[in-house]
């Protein structure tokens, strides 16, 4: 689907603010989920402020602008979704029907597509634990309940709510239809509350006593009785202290397995700081809404690194040059609100795989802009139009301002040997980086063979090549530092990815 597609229908603001406006006071607290979302107009009024008037208790109207907390949507269209990500919107899922939530939501708020509306509607009312759902339907989905899709609904609709009839309300918006639309309202009082709160019902008498007012009493059988109860809440929060280090124990040792930060090194610090994260909420609020956001936040947290991690091991990080981790930072962090499940995290495979050639070819083309950006002569391209320009790196590489050999060493001396400029390191190791993808070498084998280890353990003066794991490289006192391919296949290989890279000629030429 494009975004021209019969189907995408952006909500014009007025009915945005129209749909919202009841529930704007509690908007700051609540989670709220934006099904089908489109380029995320309803999100960007949330995240924008929503006017509202707010009356007083002495009568008095103030103007007033509500943000929403935290914001959540769906969405089944990769473009569309590429438009939420850049905007920052946290996105759970592609698929709104096979949608499971992990949290409570306590407002979702949708525009799905006219076609499929009651269905749509009537999940969400099936995902939502308690709170309220305002969907803009196309007003045939109630004036003709000929489905049983359709007929439930307005059961539904009839017991837990109310619509509105909003006309062609869609006429002369961005995306214009003159489809007559029905704003539904549906509300959900029976929660389908987690087993979170504790009941203290059956321990109401096991209260503290008043141990100074039973001893003036002098009634010694009152006394005894109040002592009994007194040290059976001790020993009750003797138990529970048990019960309680066991629990944190299993959390810290199931949670720890997508905690790590690596597979082999974990000191435990990130479960304690999701257990700090959750007793804050806790302490806050005592009842099964700080429950519900202890649990939530943890999700949120927790879910976060776990995709982190998943996409750490799949080791692509030792190879890639430093704007193309950037680009990966972004990545991840679209990706860290999806919920974790086995569907998602194989389909993150699958584009991650899918793209694995033309990822490592941009960060091959990244090492080609390192060693042009500095030195027209380190290439000798071959001109032509701009669809069969072919780019070429020499074998012979110079890099300014990579080696020091000392600081003013007309006053202090030189060093004994060289060391690298501390902003060269990153593109050095880019460059090593690129070349352990092409040959097919970890990056950790020739740690200790790199561009930068060799670089420091050359003498100044000494202008002799010295052999790292791909190149051999020269020093020069006034910084400048020779990169001598040491493999003509690499090279070659090296400038058929750069091509390939730039999408400037295909693999086969």
């Amino acid at each position: 689907m494009s975004l021209f597609d019969k189907e995408f229908y952006p909500t014009p603001k007025e009915v945005i603010i129209k749909m919202l406006a009841p529930y704007a006071e509690h908007l700051g607290s609540a989670r709220i989920l934006e099904p089908s979302a489109g380029n995320g107009a309803i999100l960007d009024v949330l995240s924008n402020g929503l006017p509202y008037d707010y009356t007083a208790r002495n009568g008095e109207v103030i103007e007033c602008t509500a943000k929403a907390g935290k914001m959540y949507c769906i969405e089944k269209d990769p473009e569309l979704r590429l438009i939420l990500q850049q905007k920052g919107y946290r996105l759970l899922a592609d698929d709104f029907l096979a949608f499971t939530p992990e949290h409570h939501f306590d407002l979702i708020a949708m525009n799905p597509p006219f076609h499929a509306g009651a269905e749509h509607l009537l999940h969400a009312w099936e995902i939502l634990r308690s709170g309220d759902i305002v969907c803009l339907l196309n007003a045939e989905t109630l004036r003709n309940p000929c489905t049983a899709k359709r007929k439930q609904l307005a059961a539904i609709i009839a017991e837990h709510g109310s619509t509105e009839e909003l006309g062609r309300c869609f006429a002369g918006s961005d995306h214009d239809t003159d489809v007559e639309v029905v704003m539904v309202r549906l509300h959900k009082d029976a929660p389908q509350q987690r087993d979170f709160l504790f009941d203290a019902g059956a321990f109401a008498q096991e209260t503290a006593p008043d141990f100074g007012s039973l001893s003036a009493s002098g009634n010694q059988v009152a006394v005894n009785d109040a002592l009994d109860a007194y040290l059976r809440v001790w020993e009750m929060a003797k138990r529970g202290a048990v019960e309680f280090i066991k629990s944190f124990q299993a959390f810290a040792f199931f949670a720890d397995t997508f905690l790590r930060k690596d597979t082999n090194v974990n000191d435990g610090k990130e479960c304690v700081n999701l257990y700090l994260m959750m007793m804050r909420d806790l302490t806050h609020d005592k009842s099964e809404r700080g429950a519900e956001n202890a649990y939530d936040n943890f999700i949120d947290a927790a879910k976060d690194k776990a995709w982190n991690q998943i996409i750490s091991q799949l080791g692509l990080d030792r190879y890639m040059t430093s704007a193309m981790k950037d680009t990966m930072v972004q990545f991840r962090a679209s990706q860290g609100s999806f919920e974790l499940s086995k569907p998602n995290i194989m389909a993150l495979f699958r584009v991650i795989m899918g793209n694995l050639g033309n990822i490592m070819n941009k960060c091959v083309s990244d090492v080609y802009d390192i060693f042009t950006r500095f030195y027209a002569d380190n290439t000798s391209c071959e001109e032509g139009w701009k669809t069969n320009k072919r780019y070429k790196a020499n074998r012979k590489i110079i890099l300014p301002n990579v080696a020091d050999a000392g600081f003013m060493p007309q006053r202090y001396g030189y060093k004994e040997k060289f060391s690298v400029s501390s902003f060269a390191w990153q593109r050095l190791d880019d460059i090593d980086k690129a070349m352990c993808w092409l040959s097919g070498t970890q990056f950790e084998a020739i740690k200790d063979n790199t561009i930068s280890s060799v670089i420091r353990e050359i003498s100044v003066g000494d202008q002799d090549w010295h052999p790292s794991a791909f190149f051999d490289v020269k020093c020069f006192k006034k910084g400048t530092v020779h990169l001598q391919f040491r493999d003509e296949d690499l090279l070659n290989r090296f400038n058929l990815a750069v091509n390939e890279g730039k999408n400037e000629i295909g693999a086969g030429e």
